[in-house]
């Protein structure tokens, strides 16, 4: 059990002192003399690279409220990348309770209105995501709502709101490597609309 000379949560660990300042990146969920990382999670637990199973009491291995992997976002996620945003959309919405606490639902949902070339709709689902800035602070799928959100607006027809929202996108990612494929693509889109 903890510690563990052995873990593979200790060699991940030392691995990431060589990149990342503290070998972390979550204080939350540091602790002496290595933090646990987690490989996956279901309802409210979590298992750790080593197969040990805990419950995510301080629920901030990357959750939400209603725990990991929601089955209705993993199905519509499922749906989306078969092809079938439709019924991506119609999962999702037993998972709306949910979308106040919950930034996967609507960057989900965003997309699958993308998908559906529903630019509109797509704007205000990923413009309710952004609106949760305050609640969910450190959240991954913020900035790349940035891009959902100037898709939407170029979708939509909106060329000025896409730039400033591409532009946003770039003003968080401004330090990134140019090579990282999301941050080369968003600079290929945006440059079509200049």
């Amino acid at each position: 059990m903890y510690p563990d000379s052995n873990s593979s949560s200790q060699k991940i660990y030392d691995r990431a002192l060589s990149s990342l300042p503290g070998g972390n990146t979550r204080t939350t969920v540091f602790m002496k003399p290595y933090p646990i990382y987690a490989a996956r999670g279901e309802g409210c637990r979590v298992w750790d690279v080593d197969g040990n199973a805990f419950i995510d009491c301080i629920n901030n291995f990357t959750s939400q409220i209603h725990g990991h992997a929601h089955p209705a976002l993993v199905k519509a996620q499922i749906e989306l990348n078969q092809g079938n945003p439709g019924k991506a959309i119609d999962l999702l919405d037993s998972a709306l309770v949910y979308a106040r606490a919950n930034s996967g639902v609507l960057y989900i949902r965003g997309n699958a209105y993308l998908k559906a070339g529903r630019g509109s709709d797509a704007v205000q689902a990923f413009q309710r995501l952004l609106d949760l800035k305050n609640m969910i602070i450190i959240d991954p799928t913020m900035p790349l709502a940035k891009v959902g959100l100037a898709r939407a607006y170029v979708l939509a027809g909106d060329k000025a709101r896409a730039r400033v929202a591409y532009q946003d996108f770039f003003a968080v990612w401004k330090d990134a490597d140019p090579d990282i494929p999301i941050v080369r693509d968003v600079k290929a889109e945006y440059a079509k609309l200049q």
